[in-house]
């Protein structure tokens, strides 16, 4: 053969060149590679042994803060905001904050949903959002009812003297409108808290940041172990420098063939 009658050096070249070219090239379309998503960041445990400095720069599920919570003696009770100073205070001071003083809907009294049949000239005295109340609100908004910020707003609080259900009807569809102006105008806000909701606004608006397709939540389980920001921009910074790159499927099937022996002709 050709390789036999040539100096070892040269052999080994030859054979080096050839090796390559069975590996990235396929004769419909040559040499090619294709981009592949980010790989996975490492997110640290959320363990007492972590600064509070590093535990704000990621993103905690709320399932996961409460588990901390319970495991190290410290209430469990509040939305994310909360938990997240809470938890930042415990492994910043070595100690849980003092209990909330603001007031709990149950501490209260009596909500106004078990006092009665709801209607729109009832006096708002203690509000709770529970079953029986989003009911109300479905009833006289319409299905598409839900808690937004504004209604957020009064929990655990008592309302202004005087204000009924049917203001805080007229509360909930200004906010309703005045959200939809926004984002209408480009100008729409999410809570930080609902760093998801932001990420999946951000993706609809903009779509995948990568070559290789992936979904909405692939992105998401990688931009939640981020530092820092967890949000579209923070994904698409982080492609930029993680893409990576291999052979195409057809390249690693013809790597990994058996390679047949070649006889020498008689």
């Amino acid at each position: 053969s050709i390789c036999t009658s040539m100096p070892p050096r040269h052999r080994c070249l030859t054979l080096l060149f050839v090796a390559v070219g069975r590996t990235f090239w396929s004769p419909s379309r040559g040499l090619a590679l294709s981009a592949q998503p980010p790989p996975m960041p490492l997110r640290p445990s959320l363990s007492l042994e972590m600064s509070a400095q590093t535990f704000r720069k990621y993103n905690y599920d709320c399932k996961e803060m409460k588990l901390f919570c319970q495991q190290h003696g410290g209430p469990t009770t509040g939305a994310k905001a909360a938990l997240i100073d809470r938890i930042a205070h415990k492994l910043a001071c070595k100690r849980w904050p003092a209990p909330e003083s603001e007031p709990r809907a149950s501490d209260l009294g009596v909500p106004d949903s078990a006092r009665g049949e709801l209607r729109r000239n009832t006096p708002v005295q203690v509000y709770k959002s529970d079953a029986a109340t989003q009911a109300f609100f479905k009833k006289e908004v319409g299905e598409h009812f839900h808690v937004n910020g504004y209604l957020r707003s009064f929990k655990g609080k008592a309302p202004a003297k005087g204000t009924t259900y049917g203001q805080l009807i007229a509360g909930w569809e200004a906010f309703e409108a005045e959200q939809k102006a926004k984002k209408k105008a480009g100008t729409h806000v999410i809570s930080s808290q609902f760093k998801y909701n932001q990420f999946q606004s951000e993706w609809s608006k903009h779509g995948c940041p990568v070559p290789k397709q992936v979904t909405m939540r692939e992105a998401w389980e990688v931009t939640k172990n981020l530092p820092g920001e967890q949000t579209y921009k923070a994904y698409k910074e982080y492609c930029k420098h993680a893409t990576l790159k291999r052979p195409r499927p057809d390249a690693q099937a013809a790597r990994s063939a058996p390679k047949h022996s070649r006889t020498s002709g008689v």
